[in-house]
């Protein structure tokens, strides 16, 4: 069975600890990246859109709303990272590991230099609201960009 989008949130916070909700929807969407250029497959069935501030999930975003910083056991009723399997746990660790010293904001700079998010706003103006999809297909064949740390 899949992994929700929940569930490897809380998996991230697990394994860092208590992070801003911009830092922990990136490091998710990181996640679901390693997971397509590693395994050829999504992590979570959850949508990400591309978002003023980079990638975010919407149901993860409705699950963190009016918070700035969140903690594992935010995640307690809602998310089981018990439920990620052993290469769902591997790629968390990496990400955390190697992408866990950047801030959300550095997180969000690294997503906007990359093509899966800036394909997905269209011709959306940098501060404008925009739903568009960051797609699987987009991720996999755009990654791994040798400038991302997670790919160093």
């Amino acid at each position: 069975m899949m992994a929700s989008v929940f569930d490897v949130a809380k998996g991230v916070l697990d394994a860092s600890g208590p992070v801003s909700t911009m830092k922990l929807e990136k490091l998710v969407y990181y996640c679901q990246v390693l997971s397509l250029v590693e395994r050829g497959q999504v992590m979570f069935p959850e949508r990400v859109e591309a978002w003023v501030n980079g990638p975010v999930s919407p149901a993860l975003f409705k699950a963190h709303a009016r918070r700035y910083v969140v903690t594992p056991s935010d995640f307690e009723s809602i998310g089981d990272s018990s439920k990620l399997s052993k290469a769902d746990q591997e790629i968390v660790r990496t990400v955390v590991e190697k992408l866990g010293m950047l801030s959300g904001e550095d997180l969000r700079e690294l997503s906007h230099a990359e093509a899966p998010w800036k394909d997905a706003r269209g011709d959306a103006a940098p501060s404008e609201r925009c739903n568009g999809e960051i797609e699987p297909s987009a991720i996999s064949s755009y990654y791994p960009d040798p400038s991302n740390p997670l790919f160093a």
